[in-house]
């Protein structure tokens, strides 16, 4: 079940709610990928949209058959037909929404990560001691899904990695193909500096390289 489902079915439970007003703050990649999912939930009654950008936020209530508050996060949280909030924004723009909708007694779920820094996370971690609110993180949902993992972690550390990660030019995708097809026989390539720095993209890459090595025919 996804995250988003998970926040409707736990406010479609609630008594105090029969109709789910859905909120999306952030009408991004993410925002746009949650807001379509929830639109088909039977239990989603409305969605009411916003972003940084209102173009992107009114594009984004067109395409679900919602409401655009523009740029106006509050207005959306604040809004009487929404009854729980989802934060898609930007990682650095997370702490606001998401204490707002708290503090409102509306649930929400945010992408990961919950927070930049410990002392956001500490903020959050006690407002939702003190409202006894209800908060989902997007990697926590997808480890219950996929992996049946339910207990909750005992510790957590926040940490920006400053320019860790690899920068891709123009020109990026013909310099990888250039340098696999200039490879020695029984040489391969692997890691998120090929292909992408996702999970996937760099499992991909490692299980290319592996059948390259081992399967005759495969390309490194």
């Amino acid at each position: 079940m996804n995250g988003e489902h998970q926040v409707a079915d736990h406010v479609a439970k609630s008594p105090r709610a029969r109709e789910i007003g859905l909120g999306i703050i952030g009408s991004g990649r993410i925002g746009t990928l949650r807001a379509r999912l929830a639109a088909g939930h039977a239990a989603v009654t409305s969605i009411t949209v916003s972003d940084l950008d209102p173009a992107n936020a009114e594009k984004l209530a067109g395409l679900v058959g919602g409401r655009s508050h523009g740029a106006d996060n509050l207005a959306v949280i604040d809004d009487p037909a929404v009854t729980a909030v989802i934060v898609s924004t930007s990682e650095g723009e997370h702490l606001a929404p998401m204490l707002a909708a708290l503090e409102r007694g509306k649930p929400v779920l945010v992408e990961k990560p919950i927070a930049l820094t410990l002392q956001h996370a500490d903020a959050i971690l006690g407002t939702l001691a003190r409202t006894g609110g209800t908060l989902r993180v997007g990697t926590l949902e997808d480890l219950r899904t996929l992996f049946g993992i339910t207990t909750e972690p005992v510790d957590h550390l926040v940490q920006r990695w400053i320019d860790a990660m690899p920068q891709y030019g123009p020109g990026h995708i013909d310099l990888i193909a250039d340098l696999r097809a200039g490879l020695p026989a029984g040489l391969a390539v692997a890691g998120g500096y090929l292909d992408g720095i996702g999970v996937p993209a760099c499992v991909a890459s490692g299980t290319r390289a592996a059948a390259s090595l081992t399967m005759p025919g495969v390309a490194p």
